[in-house]
């Protein structure tokens, strides 16, 4: 499954978006090793109500991605654009 396509991404953050105002709490270790995985692109991070990609770590990813300007917005939309036109998806 194509982690990066549209239909497989969450539209919005959850309430309790470990990215967003009121995260669900986990361990400080739990919070390191996602936000290992997403900075070095190995993993996507799955939301586990609808199975899709996690709309809050793909806005840190493209932040990370603007930063390397590797888009050019630090936005969801402009990481899943980039991505769809680099990677042919």
């Amino acid at each position: 499954m194509n982690r990066l396509a549209h239909d497989n991404c969450n539209k919005a953050k959850c309430k309790t978006c470990i990215f967003g105002n009121t995260p669900v709490q986990l361990s400080p270790e739990r919070i390191q090793e996602i936000h290992t995985y997403l900075a070095n692109f190995t993993a996507s991070h799955i939301f586990h109500i609808t199975n899709k990609t996690c709309y809050g770590a793909l806005e840190y990813q493209a932040r990370i991605l603007y930063a390397m300007k590797l888009i050019p917005e630090p936005t969801v939309e402009s990481f899943l654009v980039t991505a769809k036109q680099t990677l042919n998806i």
